[in-house]
């Protein structure tokens, strides 16, 4: 499939969201004891995304604030509806619009992931503030940098790998984790674009996503070391090859792209209602599954669109006749 969208990426976002579900499920670590590293290839793939679909058109005089409100109506649907069943529960109402609880210990107690939504919201900002505008030798210096930074955090003495980023003691480590993956996916788009590569569609391609998540069950929750070779190698082979090589089956990659954000943000308090409720843990994560596809459909595409289309006439009425 060539053009704008890439199948293998989209294969690869849906089943790390997966990833990511089994690893919250009591007992999923055992199955998949990586499947956190799924949020440093979400990183990546943001990246890419980003400075594909965005850096021209910033370049080309696209407002900040366009760019960002833009973004906000991608993320907000799904994530207000994620959050509203904790805030009904007595949960941090901040959540409702990706604002931390300043005296819980983790940012985002009763929506873990959050964390993620939160930093992605930073990166946008320093993207439209001015990192697109960066020549592709400085991207690679911070690339460098950030890379040397995140290995000795890891490395060093303080909290572990899976706890960068969501929790107030990590959120410098949360800062790095963001920064190195998001970078590289931006130096892949500037790559690809400048070497104008084709991309060979064939089955092996699915070899590339099941193979990233087949790393993760094989890095141990706490190995730091292991978590930190993940990001450092598997994270930048990944989307190489996702992005040279492409899974001919285009209508699976489609619903697990369309499945994978819903998942991301409904799956934790999913989990627990299932729990409660006595389903076992393969039967909630095919009733998740089906529940996020439904939920792309009848909520998160139309109030999205909607969200678009209000703010398209916005900036169309402040343009002069």
């Amino acid at each position: 499939m060539q053009g704008s969208r890439y199948a293998s990426l989209d294969a690869m976002r849906g089943m790390a969201a997966i990833a990511v579900m089994v690893w919250h499920t009591p007992g999923g670590s055992d199955l998949v004891p990586g499947g956190f590293l799924a949020v440093d290839l979400f990183f990546a793939m943001s990246g890419f995304v980003i400075a594909m679909s965005y850096g021209d058109r910033l370049a080309a005089g696209l407002p900040a604030a366009t760019f960002l409100k833009l973004r906000i109506a991608r993320l907000w649907p799904m994530l207000f509806l994620g959050a509203v069943p904790t805030v009904l529960v007595g949960g941090w109402a901040g959540s409702l619009i990706l604002v931390p609880d300043p005296d819980a210990h983790s940012l985002f107690p009763l929506t873990p992931v959050y964390w993620t939504l939160l930093f992605e919201m930073i990166a946008y900002v320093v993207f439209a503030c001015g990192l697109y505008r960066l020549s592709t030798r400085t991207l690679v210096m911070m690339f460098g940098a950030c890379g040397i930074m995140l290995a000795a955090l890891a490395l060093g003495k303080g909290p572990s790998f899976h706890e960068f980023g969501a929790f107030w003691f990590a959120l410098p480590h949360g800062l790095a984790r963001l920064a190195f993956p998001f970078l590289l996916g931006m130096l892949a788009y500037r790559h690809l674009a400048g070497a104008n590569a084709v991309r060979k569609e064939t089955a092996l391609a699915w070899l590339v996503p099941t193979g990233a998540v087949a790393a993760m069950c094989m890095v141990p929750t706490k190995d730091d070391i292991a978590a930190l070779a993940f990001v450092l190698l598997a994270v930048p082979a990944a989307l190489f090859l996702a992005l040279r090589f492409e899974v001919p089956q285009v209508r699976i990659a489609d619903r697990l792209s369309d499945l994978s954000y819903p998942l991301y943000c409904i799956h934790v308090t999913g989990l627990l209602v299932l729990e409660a409720a006595g389903i076992p843990a393969s039967l909630s994560w095919a009733l998740l599954i089906v529940l996020a596809l439904y939920l792309d459909k009848i909520w998160d595409r139309p109030v999205r669109n909607w969200l678009r289309d209000v703010l398209t006439r916005r900036v169309r009425s402040q343009q002069p006749a």
